[in-house]
């Protein structure tokens, strides 16, 4: 198809690229990027590893996102590739020193996994609040979901329906569960929060 065409036209010029120009970060990152999208033609897990691990080597906060988000995907995601908790960690810790938001939020989606072995959500809660304080809007929605939903809240985080207010703000605009109603109240009736919560605050 045009499609298929233009994509190996695409993939062939980066590879040309590379020869010439490997010892920058952004040419082996896209690489490893285009092998790793598994509805691609292109896919290889193992080539978007090795790319993706030379662009992080070379310090791209972007590599050692999708090298960590990688790592951290659920098994049936990419077969090949095994989950692995501390390695997944090893490259999105980095990633946030560098201020990458999206690493903190992956960093907080870890941490804040009751079921894990790695479960802190101290650390869970620093890492969502460092991402939302720089506009990430899914680290706002997990911190309200956290605080304010009695189903998913971990026993040693009581729902708190005034801390983290500012917090949802934003996210009531930005993240798609939740939606402003006409009196300025949000309700929130997600899977993972069945019941209607119902937030006395008004946005400006």
């Amino acid at each position: 198809s045009g499609d298929n065409e233009l994509c190996q036209k695409a993939m062939k010029i980066l590879e040309d690229l590379y020869q010439d120009n490997s010892e920058n970060p952004l040419v082996p990152y896209a690489l490893g990027s285009a092998y790793s999208d598994p509805k691609s033609t292109h896919y290889d897990i193992q080539k978007a590893v090795e790319f993706l691990t030379q662009a992080a080597d070379l310090g791209n906060d972007f590599a050692m996102l999708k090298l960590g988000n990688l790592y951290s995907s659920p098994a049936d995601t990419h077969p090949e590739l095994p989950p692995d908790i501390p390695l997944a960690i090893s490259y999105l810790s980095p990633a946030a020193d560098l201020g990458n938001h999206y690493a903190m939020y992956s960093l907080g989606k870890i941490y804040s996994d009751p079921e894990s072995d790695h479960y802190d959500i101290q650390k869970a809660i620093g890492f969502l609040k460092q991402a939302a304080d720089l506009g990430n809007d899914f680290a706002m929605l997990k911190l309200g979901n956290l605080h304010l939903c009695p189903f998913v809240a971990p026993p040693d985080l009581p729902p708190d329906t005034h801390r983290f207010t500012p917090s949802l703000s934003p996210a009531a605009t930005l993240a798609t569960p939740y939606s402003l109603h006409p009196s300025c109240t949000i309700y929130l009736d997600t899977p993972s929060c069945p019941s209607v919560l119902l937030l006395d605050t008004h946005f400006p």
